[in-house]
């Protein structure tokens, strides 16, 4: 039985639980939840979020960004943010995020005139600052998730339909986000790659040289573009990555505080167990026992 025509209703059909589910689109994720969504790190990488109902505000470095129904975001670059979803008695909250396909995004502007990239200092900013969206981008993702009806239409349709969605949004307020990512060579792609290297390799060793290494810049050069477009040094930025997926760990309450310290690089675990609290104000031990209740109350 097919969903009623909305977005909302392909949610519901296509989702099973509160949470994230992955669509059979790929890079497509659905999500909904009829519960607040208490605050926690954000796990994305590229992408955009479309809010499409409910109310969201997003952390990062002292500063809140509050996102309502209708509104969306790109997100350029991994970064340790956190997020929060406020939902109303008997209200369901819903929004889809869509991983950027960065050849998608290089034969739209190959076609199209230069867009203008954010300058570095207000990357952070301009990623997180909401943007509505308008009846062209709501209908093009209600014809994305009917695709879901029809594995033909997902191999067929859903790659031009996505193409169309980046377009929208390189026609939209948020174009300089995307564009960021397809200039080349630049202070900003530099340290987005470096960014992504922490992202994927937070159980390692990670030094400033070797990311400066990655970024392909002098040691000295990278530190001050990094902390220009991320407002924290390399330190303190890749300490609240590991930070992060260690809580996200902590949160399922299924293995313990020492095993997640090593998971996401931490030799010591009371170097661990002392940062964690000093971030989330509450220790590893108490965020796994906190979790193990939660799930058995359920």
């Amino acid at each position: 039985m097919k969903p009623e025509d909305t977005i909302e209703s392909y949610i519901d059909h296509y989702t099973t639980e509160n949470g994230f589910t992955e669509s059979a689109i790929k890079g497509v994720r659905l999500f909904r939840t009829d519960v607040p969504a208490a605050r926690r790190p954000f796990t994305g990488s590229t992408c955009i979020c479309f809010g499409i109902k409910g109310s969201v505000t997003c952390y990062y470095s002292g500063n809140q960004f509050h996102y309502k129904s209708g509104n969306y975001m790109v997100v350029s670059m991994p970064m340790p943010i956190e997020w929060e979803m406020f939902t109303d008695e008997g209200e369901v909250s819903y929004a889809i995020v869509i991983d950027i396909d960065f050849i998608i995004l290089q034969q739209i502007l190959g076609r199209m005139d230069k867009c203008k990239s954010t300058p570095p200092k207000e990357v952070i900013e301009s990623n997180l600052r909401p943007a509505a969206l308008n009846k062209d981008m709501k209908a093009t993702l209600l014809r994305l998730l009917r695709c879901l009806d029809s594995p033909a239409k997902v191999k067929i349709l859903a790659p031009g339909i996505l193409k169309e969605i980046f377009y929208n949004v390189l026609c939209g307020s948020k174009s300089s986000n995307l564009c960021n990512l397809a200039n080349h060579n630049t202070p900003i792609t530099r340290v987005a790659k470096a960014l992504n290297y922490v992202n994927e390799h937070t159980n390692k060793p990670i030094t400033v040289k070797m990311l400066a290494q990655e970024a392909g810049m002098s040691v000295s050069a990278f530190h001050t573009e990094f902390k220009k477009i991320t407002a924290e040094s390399p330190i303190q930025y890749v300490k609240k990555m590991r930070l992060n997926k260690a809580e996200l760990l902590l949160k399922q309450g299924k293995i313990s505080a020492n095993t997640v310290a090593q998971y996401v690089g931490y030799k010591s675990a009371s170097q661990f167990s002392r940062e964690f609290k000093q971030l989330f104000g509450v220790s590893p031990m108490g965020r796994l026992n906190k979790s193990w209740l939660m799930e058995k109350n359920l």
